[in-house]
């Protein structure tokens, strides 16, 4: 499993990661991050998480 920024926070159409992991799950989840030169810019973000296997379900 491997996460990273979505790039499609700054880009809808960029694909990147779908291609590179073409054959794999890319799920994208919100995230909050609180760091950020720019005050107003902080806040909800997407991440992208890239595993093999199907997740398990939480309770």
């Amino acid at each position: 499993m491997l996460s990273n920024s979505d790039p499609r926070n700054h880009d809808p159409a960029d694909d990147f990661f779908d291609a590179l992991y073409t054959g794999y799950r890319v799920d994208r989840v919100p995230a909050k991050r609180m760091i950020n030169a720019d005050g107003t810019r902080r806040g909800a973000i997407k991440e992208i998480i890239v595993t093999n296997y199907e997740p398990a379900k939480r309770p």
